[in-house]
């Protein structure tokens, strides 16, 4: 082969490489794209479920309110972390939004120093990491 082939097969193999990487480059674009629109469209839908259960748990007798709201990928779920304040009671959860699961549970006398929000935040984390039951 003449220096001139050399060159040009160099030449070719270079801009075949610069095309592949490009393609390459390109896809995982569009597929990282995609799941981030998929991600933020089930973190909107998670919002609006938590709304849904804060209208559908409210009453006179308690106060139901959703601290945190998120999407689990490893569930295919929302999970909640949800507060009940009753007159005596007061009731710390995590919730699958879409079965309506209690994941974590824990009761304190209202008034008491029952330190339970930082469990709850534990399991709230873990039920959003993994499919296993944040107990």
């Amino acid at each position: 082969m003449t220096k001139k082939g050399m060159v040009a097969a160099i030449a070719c193999a270079f801009v075949v490489g610069l095309i592949s990487g490009g393609a390459v480059v390109e896809v995982h674009y569009r597929s990282s794209a995609q799941q981030d629109r998929s991600l933020f469209e089930n973190k909107l839908r998670c919002q609006a479920l938590a709304k849904k259960y804060e209208n559908d748990n409210r009453n006179f007798a308690a106060l139901t309110v959703v601290l945190t709201v998120d999407y689990s990928q490893a569930r295919h779920t929302c999970v909640a972390e949800i507060v009940r304040n009753e007159s005596v009671i007061s009731s710390y959860d995590v919730v699958d939004l879409g079965t309506k699961e209690t994941l974590y549970a824990s009761v304190c006398r209202t008034g008491a120093d029952c330190n339970l929000r930082s469990a709850q935040d534990a399991a709230f984390k873990k039920a959003v990491a993994s499919a296993a039951s944040p107990y």
